[in-house]
């Protein structure tokens, strides 16, 4: 029998956890039914409530590595792809930086707000590389997608025309690369 001390003061911090370990302890609850339907919904609750935990088990890869025996009728339930945006205390910190940094300037609205367009911007691509990637192997291939090469690199070259990113390579991992740089360029200007 192994020893363990249990310490009730650290928190679950469902952010942290890794996809492989939110799979392995969730829950379902009637919360995520209707988080599963494709109507809109307003969640509200206090921290720790799980709103993050089951935000994140929307996720395409997360809802591709759940192996438990309910992931079957939930992968054929869910008809969208989920991107998790995380917005936390970070997000608090960046503005208050980019507010002290730029204190009495007219564009500090602006850099905040095309920081954060950024952060969801390069969240959206993550999703979208992960979805084309033919080189993971996925565990139940959710939602894959099989773009040609031909077809990504024009796809690519669109976005970055259109997010003003230039990709050292036209692919979607790099345009997650050009979106990432991007967002921290806005915060050291």
């Amino acid at each position: 029998m192994k020893n363990q001390t249990i310490n009730f003061n650290e928190s679950f911090n469902a952010k942290a956890t890794s996809k492989k370990n939110l799979c392995a302890d969730f829950i379902v609850n009637s919360h995520y039914d209707l988080l599963t339907t494709p109507n809109n919904t307003i969640m509200i609750g206090p921290r720790g409530s799980g709103k993050t935990t089951l935000l994140r088990m929307l996720d395409v890869e997360v809802l591709d590595i759940w192996d438990k025996e309910l992931a079957v009728m939930y992968r054929n339930k869910i008809s969208y792809t989920g991107v998790f945006i995380p917005t936390d205390r970070f997000w608090k910190t960046q503005y208050e930086r980019i507010s002290a940094r730029f204190k009495g300037k007219k564009n500090v609205q602006s850099l905040l707000c095309a920081s954060f367009i950024y952060h969801i911007l390069e969240c959206l691509a993550q999703v979208t590389a992960y979805r084309a990637n033919s080189t993971i192997d996925k565990k139940n291939n959710f939602l894959s997608i099989n773009i040609p090469k031909e077809e990504e690199i024009e796809l690519v070259n669109l976005l970055a025309s259109y997010w003003k990113v230039k990709p050292l390579i036209p692919s979607l991992r790099g345009l997650v690369i050009a979106t990432s740089i991007k967002k921290q360029d806005i915060s050291k200007k």
